[in-house]
């Protein structure tokens, strides 16, 4: 029996070994991530090169990985630095993920860059000036995730660069601020949909989305505020028609849904509340304000 254990490891540790130098550092990436979806089950290191493995694609001459697309993956973890130990490595695609932490000035030994997405994650922080370090980088994808601090002004440097998107999205996780009175995020970059969670934010007098790029309907939950004493959301992306239930906003004073792609007509609860003012210019609305019920003292 120890004969047989000893000649089954030997066996296995010369079939690991004869995996080739990307298909060990991509070993070590896989290490410090959590796979719940299994995502990177093909990833077997009893292979020859690495080639094959899902979201792996390798020069046709060299063999050599020159991109790794583990988008959408329900990857979670640190960005994975051993990426940055690819030689050859053109492309790195790890958006819709859960990559969290901090990106350190590591990611400026991944010299041959061209591609760089990590947008919809979760990463925190300040964004790493030695990116601008990447004197191939063409494309720079950072949006929706939750940096802090201001850009860096050595971005300025890049050599190459075609494409960069910074912008964010409204962390879901707000929801869970179950005690917040304002919330404040306006000129923000903000990009995508009101997430439906917000509508948790039961106590929230104070709403200000505006000057951002933000996209979809104005969410119904939105009349469920019943506390809401000033919404602003001019100047976004935002269409479709007015929501019903205006009604239940006995407490709204400022409603501004100017400079958006509002459809439909004016919905007459909202302008049978006692509204000191009312901004919609510069929507696709049609109709006029019902004024036989209004109690607007400001229209717009």
């Amino acid at each position: 029996m120890f004969f047989y254990r000893s000649v089954l490891f030997l066996s296995l540790l010369f079939t690991a070994r004869s995996l080739n130098q990307d298909g060990l550092f991509l070993q070590r990436v896989k290490l410090g991530l959590s796979d719940p979806a299994h995502s990177l089950s093909s990833w077997n290191e009893r292979d020859d090169t690495p080639c094959n493995w899902y979201g792996i694609t390798c020069d046709n001459s060299t063999r050599r990985v020159n991109s790794v697309d583990l988008s959408s993956s329900e990857l979670t973890g640190p960005f994975p630095n051993f990426l940055c130990r690819l030689p050859f490595l053109t492309s790195i695609n790890l958006m819709n993920n859960s990559i969290n932490s901090s990106l350190t000035d590591d990611i400026a030994t991944c010299k041959n860059l061209e591609s760089l997405d990590l947008s919809a994650n979760l990463l925190v922080g300040s964004i790493p000036a030695s990116l601008s370090e990447l004197s191939n980088l063409k494309l720079l994808n950072l949006a929706s995730n939750n940096f802090s601090g201001a850009i860096p002004t050595k971005f300025g440097q890049f050599q190459k660069l075609e494409w960069i998107s910074l912008a964010g999205r409204i962390p879901s996780q707000f929801g869970n601020l179950s005690n917040l009175v304002e919330l404040w995020l306006a000129n923000c970059n903000l990009v995508g949909p009101i997430p439906e969670s917000l509508s948790k934010l039961t106590r929230l007098s104070n709403l200000d989305f505006s000057l951002n790029r933000l996209t979809g309907s104005i969410p119904s939950w939105l009349t469920g505020l019943k506390n809401i004493e000033q919404i602003e959301l001019y100047e976004n992306s935002l269409s479709g028609e007015l929501p019903l239930g205006f009604s239940n906003l006995t407490m709204l004073r400022r409603f501004d849904a100017s400079t958006n792609q509002l459809t439909g007509t004016i919905p007459i609860q909202l302008a049978q509340l006692e509204l000191e003012s009312l901004n919609l210019f510069e929507n696709r609305l049609v109709g006029t304000l019902p004024r036989g019920h209004s109690k607007v003292t400001k229209f717009v």
